[in-house]
């Protein structure tokens, strides 16, 4: 097969894969909710329908290891369909395996045999399982019978008395051929080509066929559905009257079935072009408005001369009839270059009305195709409630509510992480042990609620759970513990404050660092996600009720209302989402609390910092003014005013990324191009706020005066790496030494003791993640905090260095020095 046609496939294949997996582990997981007896005939029916359309695709592009392991999953649920195995916790136990055994096959190579150890390991599993039979009674008539034979004895192929027989089609080579012009006649004895190719010409001229599973691009690709022999039956017998093969049992008909909505599959990245098209739309529309404002200014100044002129020509009525002639003529000139400016504006303000409504038009329909209800992300975070709550012996159900709530992509792709981390916050932190639930009066099973729901302009996420609730003054023991807060403040701090804390990186109340928790790194994802996505975290919280946390996202990534402020004679944006108030106050009403500036909000004193200073421009001399222009920032926990030089006003803007070099730059989130083709600078109002909280705060951890500085092994084979970590590490008050791998690393720490290490994760001689294996095999640093920094993105990665026991796993391509610098400081507290 050509090698491009055959990338095309793989890649459609992939996205297949994931489609069928999403609704096959949600149709699993909804048989298991039911009794054994009750199994819905409708996702049992759509279960095998999927492993057979899955097998037929993996047969064609001879990914053998994902069609063995279908044809088993199918075979089974055959059994199940037929009434001759029940639906028991065992088998969708072993379903569910199946399903991550084929996303991990999918994700490398696909043309993986079936002597896969992966493969063997999961049809050993299953046969182990099927051998040991269902956990509940058979129905009647099947007596003691294996529901499966063992794996030794089960041929490639079902035989035809278990399923229909496998089509001759899909046991050829992929081959290049013919666009498709018609449906062949049927031929059982002729075996037909696999289509790669689908004329879709053609294929709308073909008869209708029933549908299987889903419209997707690779349905061409499987065997025939089940229920559509290729063969003829087995010879007559007992049982089929004579005449044609019967087809497979299969629910009749209704008479009338509306045809379901034709889909088409579209890359992201093609949307992604198209909306950035628009944006470049609506950015010649601002432009356009600021052209109108131009003429109505030359239109003004064209009226102010013509009633000069009026004013001259009534002084000159006296002169010549020569200069009266002159008079009257430039009179005129000026009139007709007046009415003739006036048509044009007339003309444009129509022309500009007619282009903002359809780029505003265009703008919804290109936002409209890239939104996703929030169900469509919810599929993963079921599996992983259920599996996580059995591992930590809890009783706990999810449920979803405003799962038709339309989001776009980009907002539900990134709320994934976020959302999943606070999912195992609340199992792991939040819902008590059963028998604690019962002694206080609360049923044994928990519950947490994901709702998703459309306030405003803002799209917004609620994640609660009925357990605890926070141990507020846990939180403040570990505070104290860690050193973050000074023993003066210590008592002082509030709720907010305290909940503040849990958003720090590295901070984390748990005792002992386990494969769930412990390393600090779950809600300072939360918090750091959230800001890239221009949005807000608030928590709530109440003692043995429970918590719960929100999260306020804009409804698209694309167009924001900004709030512009000048600064230093920087023009620059912030989202309004972020703005509490704006303020005009005098130098009077300034007041001093701790030797910091604040201003007076509702009888409660708000630090007050200025935004120049934050940001580190240069200042300006400028005349005094008799009053501050002050914007109060609020992200949902913290609130913090700043002063600029003016308020500008309120506009949309078009929100452009800073591209891949610049993807997280401190108090940064972006840049806009205003009417004036102006670039201006969109800022971050969390990084904002931290920072100007954090000048505020003592340092993280003792103070190098009482313990000496900290030191820190960095291990990294690349020099300029190398040198650049050291520096800044240096400069943030720690000792730093330095091996070239993680081999010459191990030789260092054979006579020397260091407070935490940073290492790269591929070296050579020994790479990050082995050298923490090692290290974790010896007791003296079982304990020591180890942190690995890398450029390899793969969840499989970052998984396995946090299996070899690192703390904390950091992307370079998501490096932030100062939270980088902050979390050392805190890890390093801690030895």
């Amino acid at each position: 097969m050509d090698p491009a046609k055959k990338k095309k496939l793989v890649a459609l294949f992939r996205a297949e894969v994931n489609d069928h997996l999403g609704n096959l582990s949600e149709h699993l997981l909804v048989l298991e909710k039911k009794p054994a007896t009750e199994s819905p005939k409708s996702e049992v029916e759509e279960i095998f329908r999927s492993f057979h359309t899955l097998k037929g695709c993996a047969r064609a592009l001879g990914a053998k290891g994902i069609e063995v392991v279908c044809h088993r999953l199918e075979e089974i649920f055959s059994k199940v369909r037929s009434g001759k195995r029940p639906v028991d916790p065992p088998l969708t136990d072993v379903s569910l395996k199946g399903l991550d055994v084929i996303r991990e096959l999918q994700s490398g190579e696909i043309e993986i045999m079936e002597d896969d150890p992966r493969v063997l390991g999961f049809l050993s599993h299953l046969s182990g399982v099927m051998a040991a039979g269902p956990s509940s009674p058979a129905p009647e008539g099947e007596g003691s019978r294996s529901a499966v034979a063992p794996a030794a004895q089960v041929p490639p192929v079902a035989p035809e008395a278990q399923l229909p027989p496998v089509s001759p089609a899909a046991q050829v080579p992929v081959e290049p051929i013919a666009p498709l012009a018609a449906p062949p006649a049927p031929s059982p004895a002729t075996p037909g080509p696999v289509v790669h190719h689908v004329d879709v010409a053609a294929l709308a001229e073909a008869p209708d066929r029933p549908a299987v599973g889903s419209t997707n691009a690779l349905s061409g690709l499987a065997e025939p559905a089940p229920a559509e022999p290729a063969v003829p039956s087995p010879p007559r017998g007992a049982g089929p009257p004579p005449g044609p093969p019967p087809a497979a049992p299969r629910e009749p008909a209704p008479p009338s079935v509306p045809k379901a909505q034709e889909t088409i599959r579209v890359a992201a990245g093609k949307l992604d072009s198209l909306m950035n098209r628009v944006g470049e739309l609506v950015i010649s529309k601002i432009k356009t408005d600021q052209r109108l404002q131009d003429i109505q200014g030359i239109l003004t100044a064209a009226g102010r001369c013509t009633r000069a002129f009026a004013a001259l020509r009534n002084l000159a009525a006296g002169a010549s009839v020569v200069a009266s002639r002159e008079w009257r003529s430039l009179d005129e000139s000026l009139i007709n270059m007046e009415q003739r400016v006036t048509a044009l504006q007339r003309d444009f303000s129509a022309d500009i009305a007619r282009m903002s409504l359809v780029s505003r038009e265009l703008e919804e329909d290109v936002r409209y195709l890239r939104l996703l209800p929030f169900s469509e992300s919810v599929g993963t975070f079921h599996r992983m409630v259920r599996d996580m709550a059995r591992e930590l012996g809890k009783d706990v159900v999810l449920r979803v509510e405003g799962g038709d709530t339309e989001v776009d992509k980009g907002i539900l792709e990134g709320l994934k992480d976020p959302i999943l981390h606070l999912l195992r916050n609340a199992l792991d932190h939040g819902i008590e042990w059963p028998a604690d639930r019962t002694a206080t009066g609360k049923p044994p099973e928990a519950t947490i609620v994901l709702k998703a729901s459309q306030q405003g302009m803002r799209f917004v996420v609620e994640v609660t759970d009925d357990g605890r609730g926070i141990d507020l003054e846990r939180v403040r023991n570990k505070v104290a513990q860690t050193g973050l807060v000074g023993r003066d403040r210590l008592a002082s701090l509030t709720e907010a404050e305290l909940i503040e804390v849990l958003f720090r990186p590295g901070f984390s109340t748990a005792e002992e660092v386990t494969e769930i928790s412990g390393r600090g790194v779950g809600l300072d994802v939360v918090a750091e996600r959230l800001a890239r996505l221009n949005g807000t975290v608030e928590v709530q919280t109440r003692g043995g009720c429970g918590t719960t946390v929100c999260l306020s996202l804009p409804l698209t990534l694309i167009t924001t209302q900004a709030l512009l402020v000048r600064c230093e004679g920087q023009m620059l944006a912030l989202p309004t989402a972020s703005v509490e108030r704006t303020l005009e106050l005098g130098h009077e009403e300034i007041k001093t609390v701790d030797c910091r500036q604040v201003v007076m909000l509702n009888g409660q004193p708000i630090l007050l910092v200025s935004l120049g200073r934050v940001l580190e421009l240069p200042p300006r001399t400028r005349g005094d003014r008799q009053a501050l222009s002050i914007l109060i920032l609020f992200d949902g926990v913290r609130r913090v005013a700043f002063h600029a030089d003016e308020i500008v006003g309120e506009q949309e803007v078009v929100h452009k990324s800073l591209g891949k070099q610049y993807i997280r730059v401190r108090n940064i989130a972006g840049a806009t191009i205003l009417g004036t083709g102006r670039v201006v600078i969109i800022l971050n109002p969390q990084d904002l706020i931290r920072n100007a909280l954090g000048a505020q705060q003592t340092t993280l951890g003792p103070s190098a005066s009482a313990t000496g500085p900290r030191r820190v092994l960095v291990v990294e084979d690349s020099y300029g790496t190398r040198t650049y970590e050291r520096e800044i590490l240096e400069q943030a008050g720690f000792e730093v030494h330095t091996a070239v791998d993680g081999a010459a690393a191990l030789e260092f720490l054979a006579g020397r003791t260091v407070d935490l290490i940073v290492s790269d994760v591929e070296m050579p001689r020994l790479d990050g993640i082995s050298m923490t294996r090692r290290l974790r095999e010896q007791t003296k640093f079982k304990r020591l905090p180890i942190v690995l920094v890398t450029h390899l993105e793969s969840p499989r990665s970052r998984q396995e260095g946090l299996e070899a026991g690192a703390d904390v796993y950091v992307q370079k391509q998501e490096f932030d020095q100062e939270a980088f610098i902050d979390l050392l400081k805190n890890l390093s507290s801690r030895v």
